[in-house]
């Protein structure tokens, strides 16, 4: 890939291919990065020399606080919600209630047998008429 001197080089790439050079340069710089550098002499002979700087404790910083979920985090954030309930009912209330729900379970039963009492009926009208015929 060619680059033009003219448009600043984070321009240049995509932001996927500028995401992934970021952050390679910011592992290089956090692990120490290396590199060489030419340098003159007193006779003026060129000499390609290597470095490696020391790590940058800032950068280690940065990539433990964005990249751990939250466990190097400078603050947690913590969600806590609180829920009052105030519950006043008198004793006649709760028994009126009871017995109200009481009720309504006895009539469904009735309807029940009723149902029941109903189709036993029709069972043996049916079975009176097939044997008067």
């Amino acid at each position: 890939m060619s680059y033009d001197d003219d448009i600043p080089y984070s321009e240049q790439l995509k932001d996927k291919d500028w995401t992934k050079q970021a952050e390679a340069n910011l592992w290089e710089i956090a692990n120490g990065a290396r590199g060489e550098q030419e340098k003159l002499d007193k006779e003026g002979n060129v000499h390609m020399l290597r470095f490696k700087k020391a790590p940058d404790f800032d950068a280690n910083k940065f990539i433990l606080k964005n990249m751990s979920n939250g466990k190097w985090a400078d603050k947690i954030e913590t969600v806590s919600t609180q829920v009052n309930v105030n519950l006043t009912a008198s004793y006649n209330e709760v028994t009126a209630l009871i017995e109200k729900q009481k009720q309504k379970i006895l009539e469904k039963r009735r309807q029940e047998e009723l149902n029941e009492i109903i189709i036993d009926v029709e069972d043996t009208q049916n079975d009176n008429g097939k044997s008067n015929d």
